[in-house]
C-alpha cells in the first residue's frame, strides 16, 4: 500500500508540470 503511495506522490511530482501544462493547453 505505501509502495503504491509512494509512487503516486513521485508520478505527481515530475508529472505535475507536464499534467498542470496539458489541463492549461485546449486539445485541439
Amino acid at each position: 500500500m505505501k509502495a503504491q503511495l509512494l509512487q503516486l506522490l513521485l508520478l505527481t511530482q515530475s508529472q505535475k508540470r507536464r499534467y498542470a501544462a496539458r489541463a492549461l493547453i485546449p486539445r485541439g
